[in-house]
């Protein structure tokens, strides 16, 4: 359980953190196009996600490794249930958080004076942007 819960918190920490930095980029920095901010705010954020995940991988690192000493019976498994959370959510917070954003995050902004892209107008894909 408490696994579970440090792994939550720290995922969601990243996620938050990830669509802050691309709405800060969209509203304070004036970056128009809103694929870029999001590829922007991704390519900037993943260092510290991944030294958040790393620190805490790390750390957890030999009780995963002791899993036949004596003591660390309950130590083990809380490790490698922590260790492989940090490893899935880091990349779902690279890559789903970002895809995620992108298709419904602009409906949400186009509110506010932000200039859609024709293909984020329509609504399709980038490929087919250059065929509307």
């Amino acid at each position: 359980m408490v696994g579970f819960i440090t792994l939550f918190g720290i995922a969601t920490r990243n996620g938050v953190m990830l669509i802050a930095h691309i709405r800060h980029l969209v509203e304070s920095e004036g970056v128009h196009d809103f694929r870029e901010a999001v590829q922007r705010g991704a390519m900037e954020r993943l260092a510290p996600i991944l030294m958040a995940a790393l620190a805490a991988g790390l750390a957890l690192v030999p009780l995963a490794l002791a899993g036949g000493e004596p003591g660390s019976e309950i130590q083990t498994p809380m490790a490698i249930v922590i260790l492989w959370g940090l490893l899935s959510s880091t990349a779902l917070n690279m890559v789903v958080v970002p895809a995620l954003y992108l298709r419904f995050g602009a409906l949400r902004t186009r509110g506010r004076g932000y200039r859609a892209t024709p293909a984020e107008a329509t609504g399709l894909p980038h490929d087919l942007e250059r065929l509307w």
